[in-house]
């Protein structure tokens, strides 16, 4: 991780940090650029180097062009290298897509959309759960 890229990351708890435009290592030739990754340790810790999979504890994409290729082959690639939580927010359709529990195949075993209404600003719904419920299947 350079100096600026430490400079810009900031304190998310005592144990993780925000890093914002940095990128990750998943192996020796791939180094995503998330927007957002909350990573585990301190900016000190990463000096000299990149965060890589066991170190990121989530995700953020913020997706508005991207969508297709955020959800497909990105969310795959995180997936495929133990990624725990990945977001997409997405901008145009006003929801969060949130992943966890991911599979070696490329897929995550859990996902949930959540919903920003416009009746009650602020209020956001979690899409995942209540479709579970309509469907009578146990969540």
């Amino acid at each position: 991780m350079s100096l600026p890229t430490c400079l810009a990351a900031s304190t998310f708890a005592p144990e993780a940090f925000v890093l914002t435009g940095g990128a990750i290592r998943l192996d020796g030739k791939s180094e995503p650029e998330p927007d957002i990754a909350v990573v585990r340790g301190t900016p000190a810790d990463h000096f000299g180097g990149k965060p890589g999979p066991d170190d990121v504890l989530l995700l953020v994409e913020i997706s508005q062009s991207s969508r297709a290729y955020d959800l497909g082959e990105k969310k795959a690639t995180y997936a495929r290298y133990g990624i725990k939580e990945y977001h997409v927010y997405d901008l145009v359709h006003r929801r969060l897509e949130i992943f966890r529990r991911p599979d070696p195949s490329g897929e995550y075993l859990e996902h949930m959309t959540v919903l920003e209404t416009g009746a009650i600003p602020g209020l956001e719904l979690p899409l995942g759960p209540l479709l579970t419920r309509a469907r009578g299947e146990k969540g």
